[in-house]
């Protein structure tokens, strides 16, 4: 039971370093992302109540990330994901 206590551990670690990477990443590529402009340019005066920016990012009202288009975020995303499951 011992070591499926510290494979959460290195679980938890890993997850954290790869969410600071992917904000990072998302939030270089948001200004490029033409769908994501028209919402950051809504969010501003209040318009799109569904989204919000936090520390440049945008985010919806339930706390997820949008992720921009561009790059290979998306995909390597998608692949992290499915390849871990």
């Amino acid at each position: 039971m011992a070591g499926l206590a510290s494979l959460g551990s290195v679980a938890a670690l890993s997850s954290s370093a790869v969410a600071i990477s992917i904000r990072d990443r998302a939030r270089k590529l948001l200004p490029k992302d033409s769908a994501a402009q028209g919402l950051v340019h809504l969010v501003e005066p209040g318009k799109a109540r569904q989204f919000c920016l936090d520390d440049g990012l945008l985010m919806t009202k339930g706390n997820r990330l949008y992720v921009p288009k561009g790059g290979d975020l998306r995909k390597s995303l998608i692949s992290e994901c499915h390849d871990t499951l």
